[in-house]
Parts: structure tokens; C-alpha cells; sequence
């Protein structure tokens, strides 16, 4: 496929507003990548990985890599997280690393969550190739950044979390300060403040079968995006889906707890937008362990005086 100068338009001579954040389709299974507020929420030790291969076969389609670790910590009151976000579109590349915290106290017959997250943003471009319409490469004109580029800018979030054991509701804010990468005198990228607004309800329909759907609406002031899933857990082991993204996609879902702590994930999303013509879909693959250290207490020791044997 011919590269256009598309992206041109990120970096006009007023400044642009950053591509929306990464997507998931397993977000139900990847909830601190949303809000830092569910940092811990599992009351275990939680590694995840997950991979995003979008659009398949489109030429610059994106690519994103995200790893997870967080815990909950006793004399913190809640819990800690740490965040690491590897993501690619076209020529544009974008590195994130949080922290997170979150206070934990409980509220009527649920928990409720208070998150924070610090971090930065490592934003740039990686040898960008603009090709125009004319066939141009736009060397020429100040306000097209030529070459490796990268700018570091700080990150903030804040979260809300209350949850029971049926069901969990969160409401998140993500880049909370508009900072500004600023590429040349002329051009930039400025982070677009996103909220959140998570979901999800637990229906037991016998001991061996739960239905677990879950909503999650995005918007960046200036448009909105929703995600709504249904899931079907067999026998706490393995569990399937549907998925409907908003103007993108559906997608089927699939996932088995190999053991008790270790889990693998899927999910295939077929387009559903203009750009169908182009893609043969989206793959997402998804592991995490999650484990306990159990800290056996000590053996009182017995000291004698060699006054009184």
C-alpha cells in the first residue's frame, strides 16, 4: 500500500492532539491498563502480558505490547502496580511506564478503591517516511518533522473503584495534564485527557456456569467509544465470548485457567468499519500468573543464662 502524507495532519503548525490510547479487546481481563485503582484489587501477586496485532495486513496498522505487575500491600491499605505500554502506529511510536497506587477501604457491603498513577510518556516518530499525494516528502517545509524523534513528558492518572462479589463499577481519568511533545518549533503532539467508565456484573447461573458481562465507554471530550462483552465461565476453567466495539468491531473471545494461577487469553476481532477492505482482523493474545508468598511466622526462641541452668 502507497504511504500517504496522512499523518501530516498530527503535526500542524498549531499543535496536535495524540492518537487515542492503545485498545483491548480483553480490557475485562486487563482492568489496571484502564484505572489505577484496581491496582491489587486481586489479592494476589499479578503478572499479565498482552499483545495486540490490529488490523492484520494493513501497511503502519497498529501494535501494542503491555506488562502488568501489582499486589496489594497491608500497610499501604490497598495496593501497588507497576505499568509498562509499548505502542506503534505508522511511523509514530509511544513508550508509557506508570506507577500506581490505590487506598482500599470498605464501603457498605463492597470495597471502594481510590487510584493514583505517576508515570511518563516517551512519545516520537521512528524514521517517518512522508510521501504526499504529488509524491513530495515535505523536506522542505519547517513544520514536518525529518528524522528519528522523540520527546519525554510526565503522565498522570486518577481512578474510582467499588466492587462486591457480583458485580464492580470504575470511573477513570487518564492523562490528567494536557503536556506537550514538541517536535520542532512548529509541531507537536499534546496528550488528550481520557475517561473511563468500566462495568461488569457476575450471574451465577449454576455452580458450574457464570455469565459475566462487562461495558466500557471511552471518550476524549471530543468523541466517545464504547466496548460491550458478555463472557461464559465453565467450571472456574475455561470461558468464551462475544465483543462489540462501537464503528470498529465484533470479536470472539476465548481463555482457559491452565492452573489455578496461570491464564491464556485470546481474542480475534473481525472490522467492521471502511477499513475491512484492508484488514483480515485483529489478534490479541493474553498470559498472567498470579501467586502468594506465604510468609511461615517465626519459632519463638528460647535463650537460657548460664547463671540459671
Amino acid at each position: 500500500m502507497k504511504k500517504l502524507l496522512i499523518m501530516f495532519f498530527l503535526f500542524a503548525t498549531v499543535g496536535a492532539y495524540a492518537q487515542q490510547d492503545a485498545q483491548f479487546t480483553q480490557y475485562m481481563s486487563n482492568k489496571i491498563f484502564v484505572s489505577p485503582a484496581f491496582a491489587g484489587d486481586k489479592g494476589a501477586i499479578c503478572l499479565s502480558g498482552i499483545y495486540r496485532h490490529q488490523w492484520t495486513g494493513f501497511e503502519g496498522n497498529p501494535q501494542t505490547q503491555n506488562f502488568n505487575i501489582d499486589m496489594p500491600v497491608g500497610f499501604l491499605n490497598g495496593g501497588i502496580g507497576l505499568s509498562v505500554t509499548n505502542d506503534q502506529l505508522g511511523f509514530e511510536k509511544n513508550l508509557g511506564i506508570k506507577l500506581s497506587y490505590a487506598y482500599k477501604t470498605n464501603l457498605g457491603s463492597g470495597d471502594f478503591s481510590v487510584g493514583l498513577a505517576l508515570g511518563m510518556l516517551d512519545k516520537g516518530l521512528a524514521n517517518p517516511q512522508w510521501i504526499a499525494p504529488d509524491g513530495s516528502t515535505g523536506a522542505s517545509d519547517p513544520s514536518i518533522p525529518q528524522g528519528d524523534q522523540n520527546k519525554i513528558v510526565p503522565d498522570f492518572g486518577f481512578g474510582l473503584l467499588y466492587s462486591t462479589d457480583a458485580f464492580f463499577v470504575s470511573l477513570s481519568s487518564l492523562h490528567l495534564v494536557p503536556f506537550e511533545a514538541e517536535f520542532t518549533t512548529t509541531s507537536s503532539i499534546k496528550l488528550k485527557n481520557h475517561t473511563y467508565l468500566l462495568g461488569g456484573y457476575n450471574i451465577e447461573l449454576s455452580p458450574e456456569l457464570q455469565l459475566q458481562p462487562s461495558v466500557l465507554l471511552k471518550s476524549d471530550l471530543a468523541s466517545m467509544q464504547f466496548d460491550l462483552n458478555i463472557n461464559a465461565v465453565y467450571m472456574e476453567k475455561l470461558r468464551g465470548g462475544l465483543s462489540y466495539r462501537m464503528n470498529d468491531a465484533v470479536a470472539v473471545l476465548l481463555g482457559y485457567n491452565i492452573t489455578d494461577q496461570l491464564s491464556f487469553g485470546y481474542a480475534y476481532d473481525v472490522t467492521t468499519s471502511q477499513l475491512r477492505n484492508f484488514s483480515s482482523g485483529s489478534h490479541e493474545v493474553m498470559l498472567s500468573y498470579c501467586f502468594n508468598i506465604d510468609i511461615p511466622p517465626k519459632t519463638p526462641q528460647r535463650y537460657r543464662n548460664v547463671r540459671f541452668l
